[in-house]
C-alpha cells in the first residue's frame, strides 16, 4: 500500500521534537519502538537482540540510484528516541519506507522532518510505502492524502494454496519453532 502526501500539508502536523540522523546508539531504542508500534498486527518484522538496521529503498525513478535507506529519529528533550522514520530524497522525490512513534507528537515531528528534507529536495508530494492502517496514515487522512494498494495478479512469483488444513499442519513446526527463536514474550497457541 502506498499514501500520497502534499510536502505543504505535511507541516501542519506541527510537530516540535528534535530530528536528527539515527546512530548506532539509537538501534536497540528503535527495535524497542518497532515492537511497540507493531504490537496489535500480524506480518510484523521480528527484531532481534543486536538488530543492525539495513534498508534497501526500492529505486525512486528515471535518474535515481537505489540505495540504502536514510533513517531519521525524532527526540525528546533528554535525547530519548521517540520515533523513527526510513527514507530517500533525490532526483525531486521523497519516499518513506516505515515510520514508527511512541506518540501522535513523535510521528507529527516525523512528519514535519520528512516535509523539511522533501522540500530541500524540491519535492511536491512525499510517497509512503507502509500499510494502509498504520497510525501515520491515519493522521494524515485529515490532511488531504491518496491512498493506494495495488493486488497484482499473474505477475511475479505466484502460488495457489489448494489444501489449505494440510499446508497449515506442515507449517506449523516451523511457525512453532520461529516464534520460539525469536525471543519475544508472546503467549498463545497456533
Amino acid at each position: 500500500q502506498s499514501m500520497r502526501v502534499d510536502t505543504a500539508q505535511l507541516f501542519t502536523l506541527g510537530g516540535q521534537l528534535k530530528a536528527r540522523r539515527d546512530r548506532k546508539a539509537d538501534y536497540e531504542s528503535m527495535r524497542r519502538l518497532y515492537r511497540h508500534y507493531n504490537a496489535g498486527r500480524s506480518g510484523m518484522d521480528v527484531r532481534q537482540k543486536g538488530w543492525n538496521p539495513r534498508w534497501r529503498m526500492p529505486r525512486l525513478g528515471e535518474g535515481a540510484v537505489r540505495r540504502e535507506g536514510r533513517v531519521l529519529v525524532v527526540c525528546d528533550a533528554q535525547h530519548r528516541v521517540r520515533g523513527y522514520a526510513v527514507y530517500d530524497t533525490q532526483v525531486w522525490r521523497t519516499m518513506v519506507t516505515e515510520v514508527c512513534g511512541r506518540d501522535h507528537e513523535a510521528l507529527a515531528s516525523i512528519g514535519v522532518a520528512i516535509a523539511r528534507r522533501a522540500k530541500r529536495e524540491g519535492s511536491e508530494s512525499v510517497s509512503f510505502q507502509v500499510p494502509s492502517d498504520d497510525p501515520f496514515v491515519l493522521m494524515c487522512v485529515p490532511l488531504g492524502c491518496s491512498i493506494s494498494a495495488v493486488y497484482p495478479s499473474n505477475s511475479g512469483s505466484m502460488g495457489r494454496i489448494i489444501c489449505l488444513e494440510r499446508l497449515m499442519k506442515k507449517l506449523l513446526p516451523v511457525f512453532v519453532d520461529r516464534w520460539r527463536d525469536s525471543g519475544t514474550k508472546w503467549v498463545g497457541a497456533f
